[in-house]
C-alpha cells in the first residue's frame, strides 16, 4: 500500500514538474516575443493578436510557398504580422526579390535569426496567436498549412468566390465560352486531341477574378488547392506564350 501511495505521489509531482516546465517556457516566450514586437514593429504590439514568422531559409519549402501564395492574393489583416526570418539581412532581402514581395510594407524582416536563436522557431513557419496575455504556438506543416491560411488570411462570409476558385480544377483548350443567364459556360477540349470535351460553368463574379483569360483558343490550367493558374496563348501548331496569373479578390 505504501508502495503505491508512493508511485502516486511521484507520478503527480513528475506531471506537475512538467506543467511548470511547459508554463515557464510559454511565459518566457511570450516575453520575448512581446520585447521583439515592440521593438520593430510600426503598430502598437498590443493591438497584435497574431504573429506568423516565416524562416526564408530552413525547411518546408512548401508551406513558405503556401504563404507567399496567400500574401499574393490577400491584403495582411490589421491585427496580424508577417515576420520573415533569416541568418542575415542579405538573404531575407533576396528572399523577397525573388518572390516578388519588394511593395509588402507590412512585412517584417529579422535578419538577426532572432527566432531560431531565441527558440521561437525552428525548421517550419509558426502561427502565434494571442490567449489573453499569453501567446500560443502552432507550427505550419503541410497537413495544416492550408486551412490554418484560411483562417488567417479569410473568412468565408466576406467573398463565397475564394472557396470556389481554390478548390476548382480545370485543364484545357477553351473551345467555347457562352453566356447563360448569371453564369458562363465554359468549355473546354483536350489539349492533346482526344478525349472528350468537357464544360464548366462559372458565376459573373468569377468571370471576373479570370478577367480576359477566358477566350476562345487559350489553354487554361489550374490545380485544385491553388491560386495560381496558367494561361497559354498559342503562336502555332509547336509554340505558345505562358503566363501564371494570380485572381485578385481582396485588394
Amino acid at each position: 500500500m505504501r508502495k503505491a501511495i508512493k508511485n502516486i505521489l511521484f507520478i503527480s509531482l513528475f506531471v506537475s514538474f512538467l506543467f511548470s516546465c511547459q508554463r515557464e517556457k510559454k511565459d518566457d516566450n511570450t516575453e520575448k516575443l512581446n520585447a521583439y514586437l515592440e521593438s520593430v514593429s510600426r503598430r502598437d504590439s498590443k493591438v497584435l493578436s497574431k504573429v506568423l514568422v516565416v524562416p526564408v531559409d530552413k525547411g518546408c519549402g512548401f508551406c513558405v510557398n503556401k504563404i507567399i501564395e496567400f500574401l499574393k492574393v490577400f491584403n495582411v489583416p490589421d491585427e496580424t504580422a508577417i515576420i520573415l526570418t533569416g541568418s542575415n539581412d542579405t538573404l531575407v532581402g533576396n528572399f523577397i526579390s525573388e518572390n516578388g514581395l519588394s511593395d509588402f510594407d507590412s512585412l517584417l524582416k529579422d535578419g538577426q535569426n532572432f527566432f531560431f536563436l531565441n527558440q521561437l522557431s525552428f525548421l517550419t513557419p509558426v502561427l502565434y496567436q494571442k490567449n489573453g496575455g499569453s501567446w500560443s504556438s502552432l507550427d505550419l506543416v503541410p497537413i495544416n498549412v492550408e486551412k490554418s491560411l484560411f483562417n488567417l488570411f479569410f473568412s468565408k462570409n466576406s467573398n463565397p468566390l475564394v472557396d470556389t476558385f481554390y478548390t476548382l480544377k480545370v485543364s484545357g483548350k477553351i473551345a467555347d465560352v457562352d453566356s447563360v443567364k448569371s453564369q458562363f459556360s465554359v468549355r473546354l477540349s483536350s489539349v492533346q486531341g482526344f478525349g472528350v470535351d468537357s464544360t464548366f460553368t462559372v458565376s459573373h463574379g468569377m468571370r471576373q477574378v479570370f478577367g480576359r483569360n477566358l477566350s476562345e483558343g487559350v489553354i487554361l490550367q489550374k490545380d485544385a488547392q491553388s491560386f495560381f493558374y496558367y494561361t497559354y496563348v498559342l503562336n502555332d501548331s509547336m509554340s505558345a506564350v505562358a503566363t501564371r496569373n494570380m485572381p485578385q479578390f481582396n485588394r
